[in-house]
């Protein structure tokens, strides 16, 4: 199976016209944008809170079209694009997650929640039209990650979510908005810590009332991240238990490399065009 992405024209054209012609907040016109898409989707479909001046001057979030969510959504992301500094991307979505086969609570806590309108729509719009890319199974952040392993420094990593600090690299939030660099040290010491403070978000429970504070106090000691973890784990479950609960949330919390995953991703640097092509071995 090859998957074959070409972003959109127009917004490429928009981003070497913007860079050409403007002071950006950083020069990465040679570098790849890795996205992890997902929260850029749902904070455009999700309704806005808003007060009585903001719906009389912008109108009701809950009477928006189809329409006028793909346009917001298209001025949020050209933003996002244009803030990187980035003259070529690569966009991620999450179909799916193998955690679900060995975890069934996996995300439990999110099961209630309805998805917002026009979620659908957008994210067969962000596929069709502006090249965005998800692969039965596998969730955004560990396309991320595996892409990243694939092309290597010249890329910047575009996020807001904490589970991406385990990647060495460069990185860009653009919420904060925040460059930063995180080193091959500080990514093994930002696993580690969610190994053990677990992730609520995701429902992984971690060891129980051990938060960042406790992480701190352990890796002060000179031995390996892992070594330290894995105590940590028996001491508080038993040794049996312990081992158990360690390689579960380990499995849950690390991201999937490319491995035996059967995953080829390849970009094209040349001016008006980005490839990736996903071959996968089924």
């Amino acid at each position: 199976m090859l998957i074959k992405i070409v972003p959109n024209p127009s917004i490429r054209g928009a981003l070497v016209d913007f860079i050409s012609n403007t002071k950006v907040m950083q020069d990465n016109g040679l570098k790849t944008a890795i996205i992890d898409a997902d929260s850029i989707l749902f904070a455009i479909c999700v309704d806005k809170k808003q007060d009585d001046y903001q719906i009389a001057q912008y109108g009701a979030q809950t009477e928006r079209t189809l329409n006028d969510v793909i346009e917001e959504f298209n001025t949020y992301f050209l933003k996002i694009l244009m803030d990187s500094g980035c003259l070529q991307y690569v966009a991620f979505l999450t179909a799916g997650s193998h955690r679900y086969s060995f975890y069934p609570e996996y995300k439990a806590n999110r099961k209630k929640l309805d998805k917002p309108r026009f979620l659908k729509e957008l994210t067969a719009y962000a596929i069709e039209t502006l090249g965005f890319c998800r692969v039965d199974g596998y969730e955004a952040d560990d396309l991320v990650n595996m892409c990243k392993e694939q092309l290597g420094d010249n890329t910047l990593i575009v996020h807001t979510d904490k589970d991406l600090d385990q990647i060495p690299g460069n990185h860009y939030n653009y919420k904060k908005p925040e460059f930063y660099d995180v080193s091959e040290d500080t990514a093994q010491l930002n696993l580690w810590t969610q190994v053990i403070t677990g992730d609520s978000i995701d429902n992984i429970k971690g060891i129980p009332g051990k938060g960042s504070a406790f992480a701190a106090k352990v890796f002060k000691q000179d031995e390996p991240y892992r070594n330290l973890v894995l105590l940590s784990y028996i001491l508080e479950f038993g040794e049996y238990k312990g081992i158990e609960e360690f390689t579960k949330n380990y499995k849950l919390i690390k991201l999937l490399g490319l491995g035996n995953s059967g995953l080829f991703f390849q970009t094209s640097l040349v001016e008006d065009k980005l490839d990736l092509e996903a071959n996968l071995n089924l």
